[in-house]
């Protein structure tokens, strides 16, 4: 049987803001049939720390992805170095839960997410050039913490990719990195 993964976007603020929503998730989760859930640690709250959410994915044998997710940041990512480089150093925070995740057996070394997308941004910053550059430092730093990052294709209403269903496939392959592959949500 293929393991099922939910997505925390499909539960209320309070799955992710509070460690009884966070629990009663993945309660809800497990009894749904799910195997793992899909998270955005850079959406929770402080009292989600990662000792926390690892024992209850534990207590829940539920399995944990990290899903990158750089909202509206003040930069674009296609630019460089400043945007890259800012980006990046977004995704090591965020990827480092998935490291602690898969040390404490809850998680695989996979992490998912809009992590070439200038999400919600609109196309007036979109630069194919920027969009190579970052999805080459992804899938550098997917190697560097022994992960495999897998770019998430949002539709082209929240993406700031001009033709994202062409783009993102496209650099990937360009890149042809184990560490950089496609999440056709």
């Amino acid at each position: 049987m293929r393991p099922l993964n939910a997505h925390m976007l499909a539960f209320s603020k309070n799955a992710w803001k509070t460690r009884a929503g966070f629990t009663a998730m993945l309660k809800h989760v497990k009894m749904l049939g799910f195997s793992g859930i899909v998270i955005i640690p850079s959406l929770f709250s402080d009292e989600l720390t990662k000792d926390f959410v690892t024992q209850t994915a534990r207590e829940e044998k539920v399995k944990l992805i990290t899903c990158g997710f750089r909202a509206k940041a003040p930069i674009s990512p296609y630019t460089y170095p400043q945007g890259a480089d800012a980006a990046i150093e977004t995704f090591r925070g965020q990827f480092d839960w998935q490291r602690h995740f898969v040390a404490n057996g809850v998680g695989d070394n996979i992490v998912c997410g809009p992590v070439l997308d200038d999400w919600g941004a609109g196309t007036s910053e979109y630069r194919s050039a920027g969009m190579l550059v970052l999805a080459q430092k992804l899938a550098a730093l997917g190697k560097e913490m022994g992960l495999v990052v897998c770019a998430e294709i949002v539709n082209i209403h929240e993406s700031g990719i001009v033709n994202p269903h062409i783009a993102i496939p496209g650099v990937i392959r360009k890149v042809n990195s184990p560490h950089l592959r496609l999440h056709a949500d």
